[in-house]
């Protein structure tokens, strides 16, 4: 098995898995503490598929353009740029499962200097 072949086979089962245990935090006593968890896991998840530079299918936007339009993009660069920023909703998790006051404000900035690096490196890296 290749390495796109474990990666689309991750990118099919996750979810599954996703909703199993979230099924199961849902149904036990005190699960609902495991549910942020869950959240973390699926983000490190998505951020995974989307570093690899697979998921261009999910990125909202891209998905909905013509094949000319998509034909202008580098699209391993773009999936990559989507995992970075993906990872940027790590820390805004973990401040609510620690409750970290200062952890959500580093997560706040954090997540405005990434939007405002996307809207530069999109527009001067990512298009061919």
């Amino acid at each position: 098995m290749d390495d796109s072949s474990k990666l689309a086979a991750l990118a099919v089962i996750s979810p599954f898995l996703i909703i199993a245990i979230l099924i199961f935090a849902l149904v036990s006593p005190n699960g609902s503490e495991y549910i942020p968890w869950i959240f973390l896991l699926a983000m490190i998840v998505i951020s995974v598929i989307f570093l690899c530079g697979k998921g261009t299918w999910a990125i909202a936007g891209f998905n909905t353009m013509g094949d000319s339009e998509k034909s202008q993009y580098d699209t391993k660069k773009l999936a990559r740029l989507v995992g970075l920023v993906s990872l940027t909703t790590i820390p805004l998790i973990l401040s609510a499962i620690i409750e970290s006051e200062g952890l959500l404000i580093f997560s706040i900035i954090l997540m405005v200097c990434a939007s405002i690096f996307v809207i530069v490196f999109c527009n001067k890296r990512c298009m061919l």
